[in-house]
């Protein structure tokens, strides 16, 4: 499974875009990058690493070598509470067309739940609080024909892309002036819908890494008259050949015309033609659980078909325990006040 949250591309936009605090770990006999978060709340001073994209597969003693190794390089600091360690390993994995009644649903939420147990016997991991990394993931094999895909969309989604057509919709990519346009239809939707969006510098310096090093590309679905209906940003990985979709919105002034469905449909088509394998939609939420703050997003990716792979998911190696409550307790209040 393609595996983005150790690629040279992230680890690429971390550092220079992002600009977080990074470090480096050798876990399971890799290399892996990882960022420090230092946070201040009252008298408190709360320090946390954080490495994504770890695969255990088999390897159970190496592992809980490694632990033991993070807990004594990195958790002999009274302010540091938390070491996570975010594990992409599928529990399970299934075409998102299959039929997922109750008990197909039950099924999948008991994996969840032996996985998590696992994690805590074999390797004393709790269940990180944050889910930095997503539950689970949405990929298209690119590799099918085109016919093949166009069968694998539901017939909504079919229906969708079929409306944006009569709507005489264009699809393109975005000049240098209209990624500004872009970021303020992102704001708009982010404050109905209070998801996190960009600060304006830092999505700059995103479109400007982007650009220079052809790593990135928005993508624009336009209505008759110029205006921006919908737009994604992508993430191009040479060297696996992976599209990752990044960040998107949709402008709902436009109306209920499915420019969404179809710029995801256009992106795959010219992704093919460019000899890419893999399209990576990123996060979704845990099957099972329609009141995930992601499950709507999800629902979107689903309709796209591809294979949904549920992972293992964000663990914690607890620090200073008390520390880690109180941490706790204050995110989990901040949570209840956007609620």
């Amino acid at each position: 499974m393609y595996n983005f949250y150790q690629s040279a591309l992230r680890y690429d936009l971390t550092k220079n875009v992002y600009r977080k605090p990074t470090f480096e770990i050798e876990i399971l006999g890799k290399t892996h990058f990882g960022v420090i978060r230092d946070k201040k709340v009252g008298p408190w001073k709360f320090k946390r690493y954080q490495v994504l994209g770890i695969e255990i597969r088999d390897q159970h003693a190496q592992f809980k070598k490694d632990i033991e190794n993070i807990k004594k390089t990195y958790l002999n600091d009274k302010h540091t509470i938390l070491f996570q360690l975010g594990i992409i390993d599928p529990f399970d994995g299934f075409p998102c067309k299959i039929n997922k009644n109750e008990s197909v649903l039950k099924a999948i939420r008991m994996k969840r739940r032996i996985t998590q147990e696992e994690m805590k016997e074999l390797f004393d991991l709790e269940v990180g609080f944050k889910e930095n990394l997503p539950n689970s993931t949405i990929m298209i094999d690119l590799k099918k024909t085109e016919d093949e895909l166009w069968k694998d969309v539901t017939s909504n989604c079919r229906q969708a892309i079929k409306k944006a057509k009569r709507h005489h919709l264009s699809f393109c990519e975005a000049t240098p002036e209209e990624w500004d346009e872009f970021y303020k239809i992102r704001r708009g939707t982010a404050a109905k819908k209070a998801f996190f969006v960009l600060p304006k510098s830092t999505f700059d310096d995103l479109k400007h890494s982007l650009l220079s090093n052809k790593t990135g590309k928005l993508m624009l679905v336009k209505a008759p008259n110029g205006d921006v209906v919908s737009g994604s940003i992508y993430l191009f990985d040479e060297e696996e050949k992976a599209v990752i979709y990044l960040y998107g919105a949709t402008d709902r002034k436009a109306g209920n015309i499915w420019g969404n469905n179809f710029l995801k449909r256009e992106v795959m088509k010219r992704a093919k033609e460019k000899w890419y394998e893999i399209f990576d939609m990123m996060g979704g939420a845990p099957t099972g659980y329609p009141k995930h703050e992601l499950a709507t997003v999800s629902h979107f990716k689903e309709s796209m078909w591809g294979v949904k792979y549920e992972l293992t998911g964000s663990y914690d190696i607890i620090g200073n325990k008390i520390m880690y409550k109180l941490y706790k307790w204050k995110e989990d209040k901040k949570q209840r006040k956007v609620k």
